[in-house]
């Protein structure tokens, strides 16, 4: 949850939700007790985050590494909740092997050095609650949406300096956007190493 881009330290990749589906995200969200919620505590953009803490921006280095994986399904499973320090993560399980394959390619051939938990669970974010906020009663919103399937065929990648691309699993990246983007690279590091 990013408050301005000043405050954006890593990059991430997730997949948007289709429509219908985020329709029902929406009248599940409007369910949730305004006063269980932290301040700006909905989420905006419902989707299933892929890879979290990213440092690499260049989408071109992202697409060469997702020609690996391939798009498939995902099914909405069953509420639950993370617990964060400040507070409580209120989302959706996420089943399949399609968001699963596709963060550990990104996890072993980009890397996320800001990705901390010690395993990957495909989720999406309905809400961030207040810590000490009982969870239990919104568990019966679950029907709402567990069975529901969606592809997971064009994720986005939002980087460090607010770009947003759409990455395309399964195709290969296109040769002169991934040589821009070596050069980039390179001279980035240049320029550190004169630093």
């Amino acid at each position: 949850m990013y408050k301005s881009a000043k405050d954006r330290t890593y990059g991430w990749i997730g997949q948007p939700l289709p429509p219908e589906l985020i329709r029902r995200v929406r009248m599940v969200q409007a369910m949730i007790k305004p006063e269980d919620i932290i301040e700006d505590g909905i989420e905006r953009e419902p989707h299933v985050t892929l890879a979290y803490g990213l440092t690499q921006d260049e989408p071109a280095i992202l697409q060469r590494a997702l020609q690996h994986g391939k798009p498939g399904m995902a099914t909405m499973q069953d509420v639950g909740v993370f617990d964060q320090p400040d507070y409580r993560v209120l989302h959706m399980q996420v089943g399949g092997d399609s968001a699963r394959n596709l963060h550990d390619i990104i996890r072993t051939k980009v890397g996320m050095p800001g990705f901390t938990h010690p395993e990957y669970n495909p989720h999406v974010t309905l809400a961030y609650l207040k810590k000490g906020v009982d969870d239990t009663q919104y568990r019966k919103y679950a029907s709402l949406l567990s069975g529901h399937e969606f592809p997971i065929t064009a994720p986005r990648f939002r980087n460090r300096r607010s770009g947003l691309y759409t990455l395309r699993p399964g195709q290969e990246v296109n040769k002169d956007e991934l040589a821009l983007a070596l050069a980039r690279i390179a001279r980035i590091n240049k320029e550190k190493q004169r630093q």
